[in-house]
């Protein structure tokens, strides 16, 4: 199979977008399905934090930011016939090819498009509501905090530290943040600077998580799926 991408540590990060899912990712799976309808709720926070307090340009895909449920179909709208009848063509044999040719939605079918429509009521109850609350504290920690707005890669390593579990590091003259995102399925034990403060965890209780634990308890264990944030003074 031919290779794709290149090494892209050179690249300035205020030239890098980054996002869990775009148009392209889910339109081109074949049930057009998104993240939302594909794992569950802390996986969601924990994606959502990834991208947020990533150092480079976040790209929110049209309605994740309250677990948008409708699909995202593949559609057309040329006033050419037989372009459209080729569109759908290629696309049925492509997925026909994968054994996946069943279910697939009619490029060319305005009922397809009407599918795709977001409904921004789900931001206004329920987990809809969660998550889009949970968003906005996500994106105004990124203003807030001097280490995550700067697109640049300040003092900066990443740690491994249990299986599907990372820690990124950033630090400066002034001190240093620490995101702990923890993909796995049970909790993990992070080892904590001293003089730590919770600056954000997607396992508090108000994001309808398990609870975001004390930073004072030892050993400290990070939920299952979760990202935590703590911010620790520069000494450390």
């Amino acid at each position: 199979r031919r290779r794709h991408g290149r090494p892209s540590a050179h690249i300035e990060p205020s030239r890098m977008v980054v996002f869990s899912q775009n148009h392209d990712q889910v339109g081109n799976r074949p049930r057009s399905d998104r993240l939302s309808t594909l794992v569950d709720f802390e996986s969601l926070k924990v994606a959502a934090a990834a991208v947020i307090f990533s150092p480079y340009i976040p790209l929110l895909f049209m309605g994740e930011e309250w677990g948008e449920t409708a699909p995202f179909w593949f559609f057309v709208d040329h006033g050419d016939r037989g372009l459209v009848n080729a569109v759908r063509e290629g696309r049925a044999r492509e997925y026909a090819s994968m054994g996946l040719g069943a279910g697939i939605a009619d490029p060319g079918d305005p009922a397809t498009y009407e599918d795709c429509k977001i409904d921004s009521t789900l931001k206004a109850s329920g987990r809809g509501a969660t998550l889009y609350r949970f968003y906005s504290e996500l994106l105004q920690l990124r203003r807030s905090e001097p280490l995550l707005h700067a697109l640049i890669r300040p003092e900066m390593r990443a740690e491994t530290i249990a299986a599907n579990a990372l820690a990124i590091h950033r630090q400066d003259e002034h001190g240093g943040l620490t995101l702990y995102l923890n993909f796995a399925e049970e909790a993990v034990e992070v080892r904590l600077p001293g003089g730590a403060r919770l600056l954000h965890s997607s396992a508090d209780a108000k994001w309808d998580g398990p609870g975001a634990g004390d930073l004072a308890t030892r050993p400290f264990m990070q939920s299952r799926r979760s990202a935590m944030l703590i911010g620790y003074p520069a000494s450390l």
